[in-house]
């Protein structure tokens, strides 16, 4: 769990302020990932927020709450207080390779807001396929677990299912 620090400018820590987060989450392509961040009881009534951005100053807020426990929602993202547990729940559906980030639990606040950092991978899905060479051919691997599709070429390709990574090349050896 990361906890968070206040800050002034955008690195140098002034106090502790209760709030925790995962630190990283994954979910694959297409799917939803939800990020619990805990904090202080002092917190309770306070707006909690969702943002986006390597910089804590300047990220930009996907969601927020109202102060109250009811779900908030913008698109694909909602975020849901529960007071009682002190905790914020944020989920992303439908996930898109391009929501991989850094992004923010934050909680606002008079003065300066606490915020603690969470990165967000997006998993390709079944396969990853990444191009050696620009000849290809249409194939598909038996992983076992289910069939990876792709396309290989004279070169190999990187077909990743989600427990392992083989490197294809040859035309079929597994390496």
């Amino acid at each position: 769990d990361n906890a968070a620090v206040l800050c002034w400018g955008d690195s140098l820590p002034c106090y502790s302020s209760g709030l925790t987060g995962p630190g990283e989450v994954s979910s694959p392509l297409g799917e939803s990932v939800s990020v619990l961040c805990q904090y202080h009881e002092r917190h309770q009534g306070n707006r909690k927020y969702w943002c986006r951005g390597a910089v804590w100053r300047s990220c930009h807020i996907a969601v927020e709450t109202t102060g109250s426990e009811a779900e908030a929602k913008e698109g694909r993202v909602s975020i849901r207080d529960n007071h009682r547990l002190r905790t914020f729940t944020v989920t992303m559906e439908n996930l898109r390779l391009g929501d991989a980030g850094i992004y923010w639990c934050g909680i606002s606040k008079f003065g300066f807001d606490p915020g603690v950092p969470v990165k967000v991978t997006v998993l390709p899905g079944e396969c990853l396929l990444r191009s050696l060479h620009s000849s290809f051919i249409a194939s598909e691997v038996d992983w076992g677990m289910g069939k990876c599709h792709g396309v290989w070429g004279s070169g190999g390709r990187y077909c990743t299912p989600w427990t392992a990574l083989p490197v294809v090349s040859d035309w079929g050896a597994v390496k």
